[in-house]
């Protein structure tokens, strides 16, 4: 952003308003970030995105045990501002596809230690689905176990397909790890 000097004429790409979606504020509304998050796991996914796309991010921790992993959702209905499918390659890091996303400033901070230390897939959701479940930590042992029964085609989801795990043990077995 830049001052305009007396005697300029304004054109619309000079000025944007508080809740404009391109311009200076490009897109970000006050109070939020944009945050973006290498994605993994969840390719197919990546080619459907768009902006202004909802997703949940869920993380995926390898347990201290060996062949042990739990998935945790940790946030639910974030808006897409960009997707990268094909990001440049870096030595550090794998190439991963590159989303982001329009999140608060806590949500921002969340997705940035899970991008530094776990494995984010994205989730995505129904354009008209904005409700927030409480969902607890999945662990893979518990999957096997009690797998969750599917949702039908064309209605929302149970309660308990879309709450969390099939039983309360598949539950408690994600958090004891």
């Amino acid at each position: 952003m830049s001052p305009v000097g007396a005697g300029i004429p304004l054109e619309r790409s000079m000025v944007a308003s508080k809740e404009s979606r391109r311009g200076a504020a490009l897109g970000i509304p006050l109070g939020f970030r944009a945050v973006s998050v290498h994605v993994a796991d969840s390719t197919g996914v990546v080619r459907m995105l768009q902006s202004g796309n909802r997703v949940d991010a869920q993380i995926v921790m390898d347990g201290r045990r060996r062949g042990s992993r739990t998935l945790r959702t940790i946030l639910q209905d974030l808006e897409v501002l960009r997707v990268e499918k094909e990001p440049e390659a870096s030595e550090d890091r794998p190439v991963l596809p590159v989303v982001t996303l329009l999140a608060t400033p806590a949500a921002a901070d969340a997705l940035g230690v899970a991008d530094a230390g776990a494995r984010i897939r994205l989730v995505m959701r129904h354009p008209l689905d904005d409700q927030i479940t409480d969902r607890e930590a999945v662990a893979l042992s518990a999957v096997f176990k009690n797998p969750p029964k599917p949702a039908r085609r064309g209605g929302p989801a149970s309660a308990e397909s879309s709450s969390g795990p099939a039983s309360a043990q598949a539950v408690e077995t994600a958090q004891k790890r």
